[in-house]
């Protein structure tokens, strides 16, 4: 799938493919004919090719045996090279180009680089990763704690992963406010020298750090403690949550002491509770452009557009995906919500269904991006143009913690035959998220109303755990005790994969 149509003709000198092979390729889906001067593939906001993405390995890198796969993001892609340490360990000539790997032993970082070939050989694109790379976990601890008559010296870790940034620092004796320090680096021992009050009567110390998307972690002690104990490793997880009544509607009046949680069945204590206001929002729009899309387009763009601008806010971020026999992106992730509107206007529909290609797609934007997060999913079609197995569309969902929603529009909006999507609560319902479908533009505005409503009811709570951050997800789950009848759609999963 092209994020820019491929033609054989695209750039100054024009390659005349072989008859058979162009047939072939035609046939076999490998390859779209579109019309001369296209622009050329651009890049996500982190500046990385759109022609093939890695995907989270498979299988435990700890052990050294795991598989690499890819989504390739354009159909001309036919060979896939790839490379530990720029050393060529696998060849793929057919999707998907997935390669079987053996990771140094005993483990250590290593650059997994994968490359994309053309029909000639030529290099189009290209992606890598570290991997087996130590994960920091979020924290903030107190070290050691020394104390005299006028003052109280601490050490401090501040530990934050490359997908959260921290912006302040401060530290309190009792309820006064001892120290503050406006960006502080990360990652490195810090020593506090705080004074102490002139009553010496101050009982705790405690240590905050503050995160650029409003989140905050804390760690205290008691100061007149028979001595310093070292704690037991913890880091803190972010779980994001909608709590739903009976009628489905979306509580918004939740407090941190009727919240119970469990960590693979171990009762755990909720350390905060942050209403949506408080944590900026990461929006996905994925919108369906096929060509049986372009009865309903006008309709379809509107609504999109008036969500758009009904759920972001200032501080929030968005991206605009659409896909048809390609995989556009249409708005890499920005706060410029106009240009997101401005985006959508620019979409002609056109070809076939790329829906998994465009849902994982999708996903992949979410990578180290902190906050809350949702898909948003519209679509009239079955899918028929991707490479992607939808069974790993549903894992990498789960591994990055990413609610998606789905609104499938029915064959009587669009006249495109018997297209409902089948399945697609798989993905749905693990992640959080919702399937809704609509045999009316008016059902496809309500349910973009219902996800407007849950998006802005998303709480997020925090927890420290001993699990090793590195290790596999845990099993969570939130329960309300005190509200008969009410469901809690609860979902953690890594801000990064790296």
């Amino acid at each position: 799938m092209n994020i820019a149509p491929f033609s054989p003709f695209q750039g100054t000198s024009k390659v005349l493919l072989p008859l058979a092979w162009a047939a072939l390729l035609l046939a076999s889906g490998l390859l779209s004919l579109a019309a001369e001067g296209q622009p050329e593939p651009s890049q996500d906001a982190d500046g990385r090719s759109q022609v093939i993405r890695l995907l989270p390995l498979q299988g435990n890198p700890a052990q050294g045996k795991v598989v690499a796969s890819t989504l390739t993001l354009e159909k001309s892609v036919l060979t896939v090279l790839f490379y530990l340490d720029d050393t060529q360990v696998a060849k793929r000539r057919f999707p998907p180009f997935e390669a079987k790997l053996k990771l140094a032993s005993p483990a250590r970082p290593q650059i997994l680089r994968v490359e994309a070939l053309d029909l000639d050989g030529k290099v189009i694109g290209e992606d890598q990763r570290t991997v087996n790379r130590t994960r920091r976990p979020l924290r903030v601890n107190i070290q050691s704690l020394t104390k005299d008559s006028s003052q109280v010296v601490l050490e401090v870790e501040a530990s934050v992963p490359d997908s959260a940034q921290a912006t302040a620092l401060q530290a309190f004796v009792g309820k006064r406010l001892a120290l503050a320090i406006d960006r502080p680096k990360p990652n490195e021992p810090l020593t506090l020298e705080l004074p102490l009050g002139l009553g010496g009567d101050e009982e705790i110390v405690r240590v905050v750090l503050e995160l650029e998307d409003g989140r905050r972690l804390e760690d205290v002690e008691l100061l007149n403690a028979p001595g310093f104990q070292e704690e037991v490793e913890v880091h803190l997880v972010q779980v994001q949550l909608v709590a739903l009544e009976p009628n489905g509607r979306p509580l918004n009046d939740l407090v941190l002491e009727e919240l119970e949680l469990t960590e693979n069945g171990r009762k755990m204590a909720v350390s905060d509770l942050f209403r949506p206001d408080d944590i900026s929002l990461v929006l996905g729009l994925s919108v369906d452009s096929s060509f049986s899309m372009r009865r309903i387009w006008p309709a379809t763009r509107q609504a999109s557009q008036l969500f758009l601008s009904s759920v972001l806010e200032s501080q929030d971020r968005g991206f605009l995906v659409h896909f048809d026999t390609e995989v556009h992106l249409g708005h890499a992730l920005t706060s410029d919500r106009e240009s997101l509107l401005a985006a959508l206007e620019d979409i002609r529909p056109m070809g076939n269904t790329s829906l998994f290609d465009s849902i994982l797609y999708s996903l992949l934007q979410f990578d180290h991006q902190p906050g809350r997060r949702g898909l948003v999913v519209i679509t009239d079609g079955m899918d028929s143009q991707s490479f992607s197995d939808p069974k790993q569309t549903i894992e990498i969902a789960r591994i990055l913690g990413v609610p998606v929603y789905v609104i499938s529009l029915s064959s009587d909006l669009t006249g495109a035959g018997s297209r409902e999507v089948q399945g697609l609560h798989k993905l749905t319902d693990p992640t959080g998220g919702r399937l809704f479908r609509a045999s009316r533009m008016e059902g496809a505005r309500r349910a973009l109303a219902q996800i407007d409503n849950e998006l802005r009811s998303q709480y997020v709570l925090t927890y420290y755990s001993e699990l090793d951050p590195a290790g596999d997800l845990p099993k969570i789950a939130v329960r309300i005790p005190g509200r008969k009848g009410v469901k809690v759609k609860a979902i953690h999963g890594l801000e990064g994969f790296d």
